[in-house]
């Protein structure tokens, strides 16, 4: 447990953090458009940490931020730490809420426009670029065909050093997630929410509920590793008697 920030020390960056104060509807809203420069119609639904389990033998999947208004659905993920499988994790994402939000006899024309957003802290591919938008097209057209199936794919470095492609409201923001500054309307209410939660007593409870649960995780899955260490090696004996004729009952 001692592994963990304080709630006090805590930012916007942090998991935790970001995901309470994500549950704001306006600030949600605010920070999506800001993003996808795009209006956010009325929001039908809004969790974080949203569990999807398309079926018991797939993969299950914990959304950071997930919301839906009338024509949208936009998953919102925090990511500190680079990970080369962020593009077929987007995929998986994308397919997932799309089965979430498509009811049985359901028109595919009336699916919603599904976009799944990565706020990340560094640069996701090596390209330089503050920001990476991604939708499905023809490669054999001299001009950009569009699938135009509703997808897309949004990657924030909020590491670029170039940020002057940016819409300036946009660039206020990653201002902030790099430094903290909150020189716009929205940072500052990312920060006056920050400050209250900090101060509820409920948010704490939550904090400590959230820190001890990812301690428990990471304690199975030490154990699970050292049981999977044990018994591996156990077979690998094993194998090393029986080539040496060792009777079966010594082996056991």
């Amino acid at each position: 447990m001692n592994n963990f920030k304080r709630l006090e020390d805590l930012t916007f960056t942090d998991d935790f953090m970001f995901s309470q104060v994500m549950k704001n509807k306006e600030i949600c809203k605010e920070v999506v458009e800001t993003i996808l420069g795009i209006k956010v119609g009325k929001i039908e639904f809004l969790t974080s940490q949203y569990e999807i389990e398309i079926d018991p033998e797939s993969k299950t999947i914990a959304m950071d931020v997930y919301l839906r208004d009338e024509k949208k659905i936009i998953n919102v993920e925090l990511q500190n730490g680079h990970r080369l499988e962020l593009p077929k994790r987007s995929r998986y994402y994308q397919a997932a809420a799309d089965i979430d939000n498509t009811s049985p006899g359901e028109l595919y024309s009336e699916m919603k426009d599904n976009y799944v957003i990565f706020i990340c802290t560094f640069d996701p591919f090596l390209q330089g670029k503050a920001f990476y938008k991604f939708e499905n097209i023809c490669l054999n057209e001299d001009k950009p065909l569009r699938l135009n199936d509703g997808t897309y794919k949004i990657f924030l470095n909020t590491a670029a050093d170039d940020l002057t492609l940016l819409d300036p409201e946009l660039k206020l923001f990653y201002d902030y997630i790099r430094r903290g500054t909150a020189d716009s309307t929205l940072t500052e209410k990312i920060n006056s929410s920050i400050t209250e939660l900090k101060e509820n007593r409920e948010t704490r409870r939550k904090y400590m509920t959230y820190t001890t649960r990812i301690a428990e995780a990471k304690s199975e899955a030490r154990e699970e590793g050292i049981r999977q260490g044990a018994y591996q090696k156990a077979v690998e004996t094993a194998k090393s008697m029986k080539s040496e004729n060792m009777p079966v009952n010594t082996i056991a």
